[in-house]
């Protein structure tokens, strides 16, 4: 199992400028797409520093439909599944367990779909061992198709005051970061400036001028 560590340091202006509501968000990419936020930690809940830890388990579902803005909906029960291997999307809306497919190769896995207009979803571990959606098919997946999911190591980051842990979405907005975990597992980020002006920044905080 891989586990990464993004660490966003927050300066105290910025904690106690924010308006209150807003979330740290942090959206993972499958298929070169970050469409649903893993995890939005509120404003009361932050610190000056922040750990979140990413791990490579999964679980594949079926969803209602992809909608920026709604929550994610679950149509099935989640499976567990491990790169390389395929489950089954019945006629009956029942994820099967995992196979091991030597056709699947790589850092991905495949939901094979029995169902008509299926959307397939895709859970990422979440820091305190629970379990949050990270992506939606946008599109229906083909009717007795094979439809392929490709998580990697990248994840953006960013501030919403209308959005949750589980929303689905089509763009960020506000200041953000994209943080690629590729070449090193642990990575620290983070938001400093003046009040209304904050912005992310790679690395740890400056240090306070003198």
């Amino acid at each position: 199992m891989v586990t990464c560590t993004l660490t966003v340091e927050i300066d105290n202006i910025q904690l106690t400028s924010l308006p209150l509501g807003i979330k740290l968000c942090i959206a993972r990419d499958v298929n070169g797409v970050s469409n649903v936020i893993w995890t939005a930690r509120a404003l009361n809940m932050l610190s000056n520093v922040n750990t979140f830890k990413l791990t490579d388990e999964y679980q594949v579902f079926g969803a209602s439909k992809f909608e920026a803005g709604a929550l994610v909906e679950l149509t099935s029960n989640p499976q567990s599944i491990q790169f390389g291997q395929k489950s089954t999307y019945s006629a009956d809306g029942v994820m099967s367990r995992p196979v091991d497919d030597p056709a699947v190769v790589g850092n991905t896995f495949r939901v094979h779909n029995e169902l008509n207009h299926a959307y397939i979803g895709v859970n990422g571990k979440k820091t305190d061992g629970g379990w949050s959606p990270i992506f939606v098919s946008p599109t229906p997946i083909v009717f007795q198709g094979d439809a392929d999911f490709q998580p990697v190591d990248k994840i953006t980051v960013f501030w919403s005051s209308s959005n949750s842990t589980a929303s689905m979405i089509s763009r960020t907005t506000g200041p953000s970061i994209e943080v690629d975990f590729t070449a090193e597992s642990t990575q620290i980020i983070s938001f400093t400036g003046e009040p209304g002006q904050g912005h992310f920044i790679p690395g740890p905080l400056p240090p306070p001028a003198a």
